[in-house]
């Protein structure tokens, strides 16, 4: 659903890979959603596509463990 929400620039969904050095995390995912600016986002929460996109994450989201973030990307290397 979140590839329907408009102005959508890219979306990347971050899983955790098996690994015997480390604990595995307390998350299941880290899923980045990025747009041009701040306006095209809110706009697209907004739009009709964005609102059904959250209210559909109830259906597979533990959203009382669930927290989001607006940052600013720095990039350090390409």
């Amino acid at each position: 659903m979140a590839l329907k929400i408009p102005g959508l620039a890219r979306y990347v969904q971050n899983l955790p890979a098996d690994d015997p050095n480390r604990k595995p995390p307390l998350w299941d995912a880290v899923v980045e959603l990025y747009f041009e600016d701040r306006d095209t986002m809110e706009a697209g929460w907004a739009s009709d596509e964005g609102r059904a996109a959250t209210e559909d994450l109830d259906v597979f989201a533990d959203l009382s463990r669930t927290s989001w973030s607006i940052v600013e990307e720095t990039r350090v290397t390409e």
